[in-house]
Formats: structure tokens, sequence, C-alpha cells
């Protein structure tokens, strides 16, 4: 039993991330201050959630915009906070690129993405 119990722990404290658990950290942007952050979902949780750089409720879910201003696709996103995501109206553009960005924002096609820097 004891060897059970150790190798559970050692499983659990030096395997890494599980797919599941990597696919419940998202980015986040502070609607006051503008800054992307990371954050592991937790039961529960509404939007907008505690920002790291205010302390209070002002963290909303990013979306992010592969685009550059000339066109081409780049691996590194912009994140965007979408004005949609926050019950306000009207459209959001990106800062780097001035595309529009809307809520589950769609990639640059493939081979753009491919080719991408």
């Amino acid at each position: 039993m004891l060897l059970v119990g150790s190798a559970a722990y050692i499983w659990s404290h030096f395997a890494g991330a599980s797919p599941a658990d990597e696919a419940n950290v998202r980015t986040y942007i502070c609607a006051e201050t503008g800054k992307s952050f990371t954050h592991r979902l937790v039961i529960g949780e509404r939007e907008p959630i505690v920002s790291p750089f205010t302390n209070r409720n002002t963290g909303w879910r990013a979306e992010a915009c592969y685009w550059t201003k000339d066109g081409r696709a780049k691996k590194k996103p912009t994140w965007v906070l979408v004005k949609q995501r926050m019950g306000q109206e009207g459209q959001t553009f990106c800062p780097d690129c001035d595309r529009e960005v809307t809520p589950h924002n769609a990639l640059p096609p493939r081979e753009l993405m491919d080719a991408a820097e």
C-alpha cells in the first residue's frame, strides 16, 4: 500500500500537466489595465474574474489575433479584449493589425500559419 501511495505522489508531482489541466489554463485581459494574464479555470467561477493587476473582478477572457498589419500570420498572438464579452455593443479591432476580432476568433488559413514567423 505504501508503494502505491508513493507512486501516486511521485506521478502527481513530477509527471507534468495532463491535457485536461492544460486545457483549463486560459488567457484573460484586465479591462482596467489592458494587461493580459493566464489563469487556471476554477469550478463555479464567473467572469469577470479577479485580475492580478487590480485585485478586483476586472479580468475577461481574451481572444487571440494571429494577423499582422501587412496581412501575414504570426505564431505569437496579440490578446484582445472583445467588447461583446463584457456585454458592450460595437465591434472590437486588434490594436496590431486593425482587423475585427470576435468571440471564438478564427485563425488565419493553414498555409499562412505554416509560413508564419
